[in-house]
């Protein structure tokens, strides 16, 4: 039956896939003048632009990834000049390529309205699901390849041209992301063989598996004469592998509704990036939020078993499986870590599939007008909800300062606040291009925006990469004199003390937090600066913590106290925590001291930060330091007042918003075991939304100068 519509025929039917791939980057280019990402996008960039440098990618860059995202933002900015607007062109292309690639499965199908609605989808997908489709990232490439396969592989039923081309993407989606492509290999060669048999056409399979293996023999070739297999193998394999575990997170709850069974401040981690250019972190999600995102995360398997009923009841067609092959592929993308960063490359195909399988049941009826009403119902709420996303993203953004390499608006929380302009207006001020500087945790952009260099091989922190990464970064270390350190302590960007133990220990010791990040509450990253070498530690309390006992003081009577929850690092000290009773608490250690100890402690940062809750000292809390050889009767040696009143730390500056040390000639007691107890207490009583706690950073004992002195 021929399409009634008008642009169906004549001159315009060669162009309506170039339309849809003009408004796929329309749509994408809208986007991308917005909101740099610092991690994800920065490690692309800033890997990137080392290899255009001349860098080698596993031997003098650690990835983890395929090569081919790299290798080819290396090339465009060898041609083109290490400029950010190049690899968000670059996603254009590729968005507007797998927009077209859409509208033709959809036109394979059977029908215009097939190909409008599953372009459609695609189209909009970089507004949706803002920013992560409009950003440089390796899964943003291999999803677009992806579609493109697989549009070449329906066109390869019988071109072998189609069936070589859709080889070649399905190796460039592995050398993208390798779960999806190794996966995407796997459900397409399935779907060729369910189709080969059927029709009898095995020429173009046996062509798409030949070149396949060419090309993969090619790339591993490639390796081998570099003598580099064994580095390959290890990024691309082993450290994805031991990643698991490490990375991993739970599934979000599908019942009850509108509720997430998570730790509060962990449902961040699941909600939909756009409510965090909003929120409030210690304020519940409201419900209607919750449904919502429980009905996305379970929206691939409803469209996965929605393709299995049609194809229990043989409706199924060589498009829709493979749509279906694609589909299951990219649901690789939420293992390890099915969180909201990880379900938005799923969701677009999602939505495409359901409308092809549901969409071409329909279409097969043959009616025409049903057919268009049913476009529109599934135009409607797609147009509509991307006009909010629309009027969100511009409600929130505001152009913001990052020097002339970002010339990006922002519209997250954390982008508009003047933390990241500071440290970049700070590290331009005091660095030449080319210098060194360490970005510790996960904002390897920063590197991009400074035009300065990374001394270690690693963007970022790589969980579980302890036994290679530390010596590599200790190294590194020894040649910066500023270090950019993000104060976000938590299960989702990592403990950063626990995945790097030396080098948070090696930082305390060599670096300090510079001036103008010392008070302000803006400030979530920082830049430490080098100072003079404060000497090894004898006894490192942070570290000892667990084995130490903590009390509590009620009425007069010690008695045990329960352990903390765990703190964020703040400040580059490491918290020793403990719980207040109405006559304060503590923690005591047991220790062998030397024979010139001196302690040596922070007190008196205002607040502290655990995963769920942000706590504060009580209203003129008393910290002291007592030591007793008898374990009962103390002196008390050192002690610090704290008299802000609540709730002056929150102001933009106030000089409370600081560690202060505090020292402690601990050489009376020299070479004997003692008890050390670091207590506070305080008059004035706690809030009763909030339980009394006390804290010093990074506690340690020392030997004294003087006992390096050589008469």
């Amino acid at each position: 039956m021929r399409d009634p519509l008008p642009w169906a025929e004549g001159q315009w039917a060669t162009y309506r896939g170039a339309l849809w791939a003009g408004f796929g980057a329309l749509v994408c280019g809208a986007v991308s003048i917005f909101e740099p990402v610092w991690l994800e996008e920065g490690m692309l960039v800033h890997i990137s632009e080392r290899l255009a440098s001349g860098d080698v990618l596993y031997r003098d860059v650690s990835a983890f990834t395929g090569p081919f995202p790299y290798e080819l933002l290396a090339l465009l900015f060898r041609f083109f000049g290490p400029e950010l607007w190049v690899p968000r062109l670059a996603v254009v292309v590729l968005q507007s390529l797998a927009c077209a690639s859409a509208f033709g499965l959809g036109k394979q199908l059977g029908g215009l309205r097939l190909a409008h609605g599953a372009a459609l989808v695609v189209a909009l997908s970089p507004l949706l699901f803002f920013p992560f489709l409009s950003i440089y990232y390796y899964v943003t490439v291999a999803v677009a390849l992806t579609l493109m396969a697989t549009y070449a592989s329906m066109r390869g039923q019988e071109s072998l041209a189609w069936a070589g081309l859709s080889a070649l993407l399905v190796v460039s989606v592995a050398l993208s992301k390798q779960t999806l492509g190794l996966a995407l290999a796997v459900t397409i060669s399935l779907a060729w063989a369910v189709m080969t048999v059927r029709e009898r056409r095995f020429v173009p399979l046996l062509a798409f598996w030949s070149i396949a293996a060419l090309a993969s023999l090619g790339v591993v070739g490639v390796y081998v004469l570099r003598g580099e297999l064994d580095l390959l193998v290890k990024s691309l394999v082993e450290i994805p592998l031991s990643l698991g575990e490490d990375f991993h997170v739970s599934w979000i709850n599908f019942w009850p509704l509108g509720e997430l069974n998570l730790e509060r401040g962990g449902e961040l981690l699941y909600l939909p990036w756009i409510y965090g250019t909003t929120f409030n972190f210690f304020s519940d999600p409201p419900p209607l939020l919750i449904v919502l995102t429980q009905g996305l995360f379970a929206l691939p398997f409803f469209a996965i078993g929605i393709t299995l009923i049609q194809a229990i009841a043989g409706r199924m067609t060589p498009v829709t499986w493979l749509t279906f092959a694609a589909l299951v592929a990219t649901m690789t993308n939420l293992y390890p870590r099915p969180d909201w960063g990880h379900l938005v490359f799923v969701l677009p195909l999602s939505l495409m599939q359901l409308w092809l399988v549901v969409g071409g049941a329909r279409e097969a009826s043959g009616n025409a007008n049903a057919g268009r009403i049913r476009l529109l119902w599934f135009a409607i709420p797609l147009l509509l909800i991307s006009g909010l996303m629309a009027a969100l993203i511009l409600r929130a953004a505001v152009p913001t300062d990052w020097g002339p390499r970002v010339p990006f608006w922002s519209v997250s929380h954390q982008n508009r606040s003047l933390a990241l302009p500071r440290v970049i207006d700070f590290l331009r001020t005091r660095v030449v291009p080319g210098e060194f500087i360490f970005v510790a945790r996960s904002e390897p952009l920063i590197y991009f925006a400074t035009e300065t260099q990374n001394p270690t091989p690693y963007s970022g922190v790589i969980p579980g990469g302890l036994e290679e990464q530390q010596p590599a970064v200790l190294k590194g270390l020894s040649l910066v004199n500023f270090v950019v350190m993000s104060e976000i302590d938590q299960p989702g960007y990592t403990y950063y003390r626990e995945e790097l133990p030396k080098v948070q220990r090696y930082l305390e010791r060599n670096f300090e937090i510079a001036d103008p990040f010392l008070e302000s509450a803006s400030d979530w990253i920082v830049v430490m600066e080098r100072i003079e070498d404060r000497g090894p530690s004898v006894f490192d309390l942070a570290d000892h913590q667990g084995e130490a006992r903590r009390w509590m003081r009620q009425s007069g009577v010690e008695h045990e106290g329960p352990a903390p929850p765990k703190m964020a690092t703040v400040h580059n000290r490491r918290p020793v925590a403990f719980y207040l009773g109405e006559g304060g608490g503590g923690i005591d250690f047991v220790l062998d001291l030397p024979q010139d100890p001196i302690f040596e402690s922070e007190v008196g940062f205002p607040s502290l930060k655990s995963e769920t809750f942000l706590f504060e000292h009580p209203r003129k809390t008393e910290i002291s330091v007592l030591v007793s050889l008898d374990g009962e009767n103390f002196e008390r040696l050192e002690g610090w007042t704290i008299e802000s009143a609540r709730g002056s730390f929150l102001k933009e500056h106030h000089p409370m918003r600081r560690w202060r040390s505090i020292e402690a000639d601990l050489s009376p007691y020299g070479g004997k075991r003692v008890k050390l107890r670091l207590e506070a207490s305080s008059r004035s009583p706690g809030r009763p939304d909030m339980p009394a706690m006390g804290w010093f950073g990074s506690p340690r004992i020392i030997d004294s100068p003087k006992a390096d002195v050589v008469p």
